[in-house]
């Protein structure tokens, strides 16, 4: 696996300081955390740019073990929720593409 850094700071939430911690991780980890918790491997989730792997990220509820509303997640981009909501369909549909060039069965996989 080869290592991607983000090459911007991610958006901070304002009313929770524990995305300081998510500022200093790589693309790495959050591939690792995405195989971990849900068994996505990293080799479809580098399809994704950085902004969309956050944005998934964010909606599986990775940071704080809750999902995270797609209002809130618009909030830190300076985007409606509706914009969100379309960056997480787009990049559901970019992942079961790439698993189907990858010969990979996603049935069981929450997605």
């Amino acid at each position: 696996m080869t290592l991607h850094y983000f090459s911007t700071p991610l958006p901070m939430s304002k009313s929770k300081s524990a995305n300081s911690v998510l500022l200093n991780r790589s693309r790495d980890w959050i591939e690792s955390e995405f195989y971990v918790k849900i068994g996505l491997p990293a080799e479809l989730l580098e399809v994704l740019a950085d902004r969309d792997l956050y944005i998934l990220y964010r909606c599986f509820g990775f940071i704080y073990e809750e999902k995270t509303t797609l209002e809130s997640i618009g909030n830190e981009f300076g985007i409606s929720r509706q914009r969100i909501h379309v960056i997480k369909n787009r990049s559901i549909a970019r992942l079961q593409l790439r698993a189907q060039e990858l010969g990979i069965d996603l049935e069981n996989l929450p997605l």
